[in-house]
């Protein structure tokens, strides 16, 4: 049984994480499974690391989509290069995926001319689902390739819903697994006379790192920090808006760290009290389990992945999505939400268990079965 996971993944965060929990597990559930990645891809090494299989080709560019532009804003020129770039993805990719069995597009912008060429060659194709967008013309075209699917597999109820594909016959949950925590086995509460708060993940704007800073600085309470952890340690490299937040940080004089990226969080969070997660749109949130696994509190906006988290398993605070976050940190500071931290102490960790990553593999795998 060969299984291609066709991604161009240009950085490895969350959803790249989680793939590579997932293939080390199906792997040994006798599934046969090569990732396909452009020459350029920075998952060679961690494939190469791990022993996974993969296969490099050529993608198409997708100029206008790749640089998360606006295909009905864009000129008739670039819509004639999306197009031209699509063709060029078929005839790529046709090539590719003739030697596999089943096909699973992991890259959002390639899902249309990998749908095209799975059908030229008679393979079933199963789109995994768990980037969210904001266009209309992006909602309807990403569901229209679902609906014309072999099946659909996603994080979250949520996000099938937000493309209309909830309702499909081979439409399918499975959350992303959890990387367990080696370095802290269980983090004891923290004897500290500061509450603090942590924000985890890639510092770019959708993920509510303003609103929260601005918050933070309403509240300006003494007995609470606020880290942000997942910053890029080379400034050349940091985007405009994490340098915005960085100077406005240094600006605030408050109790704010902004921590560049880890291999590891658990320490960190293992550090805190909260974590919170402010995204205007998120797929699924695993920065809610690895809270859990650590015992610490779990927090998100309803109607996204993290706040479906939340309500799984039933430990953590939803705010409503239109929240002031500084009356958030008001109630950190007086202490309204010191049961809930407590509860997460207590019984976090065998929550997260729920997301190890055998388990969560082999529900994934029985969906691949499915079409094998």
């Amino acid at each position: 049984m060969k299984v291609a996971f066709v991604t161009r993944s240009p950085q490895v965060w969350g959803a790249e994480e989680s793939l590579l929990l997932i293939l080390g597990e199906i792997q040994k559930l006798g599934i046969d499974a090569t990732v396909v990645i452009p020459e350029d891809s920075p998952l060679t090494a961690r494939l190469d690391g791990e022993g996974l299989n993969y296969q490099v080709v050529k993608f198409p560019e997708h100029r206008v989509f790749g640089a998360g532009g606006s295909f009905s804003k864009s000129s008739r020129l670039q819509k004639l290069g999306e197009m031209f770039a699509v063709l060029q993805g078929v005839a790529t990719f046709t090539r590719t995926v003739r030697r596999y069995d089943l096909v699973v597009g992991f890259s959002l912008w390639n899902l249309a001319e990998l749908r095209l060429a799975t059908m030229l060659v008679n393979k079933p194709y199963i789109v995994d689902l768990h980037d969210t967008i904001t266009s209309e013309f992006g909602k309807a075209l990403i569901g229209c390739i679902g609906r014309y699917s072999t099946a659909v597999i996603s994080p979250s109820a949520t996000l099938l819903r937000s493309y209309g594909l909830d309702s499909l016959t081979e439409s399918h949950r499975v959350p992303r697994p959890l990387k367990p925590s080696s370095a802290v086995a269980a983090a004891p509460p923290r004897l500290c006379n500061r509450m603090r708060v942590a924000v985890c993940g890639q510092m770019v704007e959708h993920k509510g790192i303003r609103r929260i800073v601005e918050g933070f600085e309403k509240s300006n309470k003494d007995n609470l920090e606020l880290w942000l952890i997942g910053g890029v340690s080379d400034e050349a490299q940091r985007s405009a808006f994490e340098s915005e937040i960085r100077v406005r940080v240094l600006k605030s004089q408050l109790a704010i760290r902004v921590i560049d990226r880890v291999d590891d969080v658990y320490p960190l969070l293992a550090e805190c009290d909260c974590v919170l997660n402010a995204s205007e749109h998120e797929a699924f949130g695993r920065t809610m389990i690895e809270a859990l696994e650590v015992g610490r509190l779990p927090v998100a906006l309803e109607g996204d992945g993290p706040a479906e988290i939340i309500d799984s398993v039933g430990i953590g605070v939803i705010l409503e999505r239109d929240a002031d976050i500084s009356e958030f940190f008001d109630a950190v500071s007086i202490g309204r939400y010191d049961k809930d931290i407590q509860q997460a102490r207590d019984t976090g960790r065998a929550a997260a268990k729920e997301f190890g990553a055998e388990s969560i593999a082999r529900r994934y795998a029985n969906v691949l079965r499915r079409f094998l």
